[in-house]
């Protein structure tokens, strides 16, 4: 169940729950506009705009996690295996993967497995790494952007706009 604040001329007309999102569409009239708000919310008038806020900071952060899960593997524990691969592959310097194996697991076993000099698998961890970087740090700055703008967005409508996060624009 979701709800819905239906808007007209500028102001809200009335406020509905729905089964889903589609119901939204259809519930309105000539003129409306209609903005998805959460189902506890439309319990109480005025609308508590902090709830609100609340259910939009939950979508802008499920949104920018589908926009990364994109770019990369979105499973338990590879984020910490992309940062390990990372930190060998910065501290990596020629011939210290014989003197210090130990500093080196994923790199050496990478190699070992590809049957490739350690030096390539570190240079396409960096520059995978370089590649990432800018995308993944823009989606950040729009996440932490949008969130603010819903913190300082005075109604519903507001809220919703500053939430439409175009995230690879």
């Amino acid at each position: 169940m979701i709800a819905a604040a239906i808007y007209k001329d500028g102001a809200i007309a009335r406020v509905i729950t729905v089964p889903d999102y589609p119901a939204i569409a259809s519930n309105m009239l000539e003129g409306e506009i209609g903005f998805e708000i959460p189902a506890q919310a439309a319990f109480s008038l005025p609308i508590n705009l902090d709830l609100v806020r609340a259910f939009y900071h939950a979508r802008i952060d499920q949104e920018a996690g589908t926009c990364r899960s994109r770019f990369i593997t979105d499973v338990p524990g590879q984020a910490q295996t992309y940062l390990r691969k990372e930190a060998e592959a910065r501290a990596w310097t020629e011939g210290d993967e014989v003197a210090n194996p130990g500093l080196y697991p994923f790199m050496l076993a990478e190699a070992s497995v590809r049957s490739v000099p350690i030096a390539q698998v570190r240079d396409e961890i960096m520059d995978q790494v370089n590649q990432l970087v800018p995308m993944a740090a823009m989606i950040e700055a729009k996440r932490i952007h949008a969130k603010r703008m819903v913190d300082a967005a005075d109604d519903i409508p507001g809220i919703a706009a500053a939430a439409a996060v175009q995230w690879l624009a």
